[in-house]
């Protein structure tokens, strides 16, 4: 079942270097994170910190979720149940 995205919220993980951000799957939430790194060389961010990676999730947002949807269908979960989307999902 594809993921839904009905809230619009997002958050920098500092201790990880990520965004992470919700996901529905029915009724189950789901957990998705962006890395860094895909972050500065796939989104444009040019720095891994706050402001900068928010700009370039928002901009990309649409892609990020696609992606995140399509490796949650795949089975591609981290060992806790997160999606976590790498530069090498945007190739």
């Amino acid at each position: 079942m594809p993921l839904r995205f009905p809230i619009k919220f997002r958050t920098w993980e500092s201790s990880r270097k990520n965004i992470a951000f919700p996901a529905k799957s029915g009724s189950k939430e789901v957990l998705c994170r962006l890395s860094a790194e895909a972050l500065t060389q796939c989104c444009g961010a040019v720095a891994a910190k706050p402001e900068p990676a928010y700009r370039a999730f928002d901009c990309h947002r649409a892609a990020i979720e696609r992606l995140a949807s399509r490796k949650y269908d795949a089975g591609q979960l981290e060992a806790d149940g997160t999606v976590l989307i790498g530069s090498g999902d945007f190739r």
